[in-house]
């Protein structure tokens, strides 16, 4: 009798594909486009409406995604990361802070 040849190992599971996270020193937005500023874990950057539509949360690396409301022209980098820096404290989630109330109307 003839002894069966073990059978193959499984093959090894596909490499997990490395997730994009965004950095300070990405592309700015270009020079005529809306931008906002956005919080991507501690780095408060401003994009485009483009540049926005292009990311997927989902295949992001990062634990807190934060989008402003307020427009680059509104605030500057300072004020933006002062507001977006702990919005949600530790928290992981994709979040879109509510805008502000609505002023007062006029009597």
């Amino acid at each position: 009798p003839v002894a069966a040849a073990a059978p193959a190992p499984p093959p090894a599971p596909a490499a997990k594909r490395q997730r994009k996270t965004v950095e300070a020193s990405d592309a700015a937005p270009a020079g005529g486009d809306a931008a906002f500023w956005c919080a991507f874990d501690d780095n408060v950057v401003a994009k485009s409406e483009l540049q926005l539509m292009n990311l997927r949360p989902k295949g992001l690396g990062h634990e807190v995604v934060t989008l402003w409301a307020r427009s680059t022209k509104d605030a500057d980098a300072k004020t933006a990361k002062a507001a977006l820096g702990d919005v949600f404290g530790d928290a992981a989630g994709y979040w879109l802070p509510p805008p502000p109330p609505p002023a007062p109307a006029a009597s």
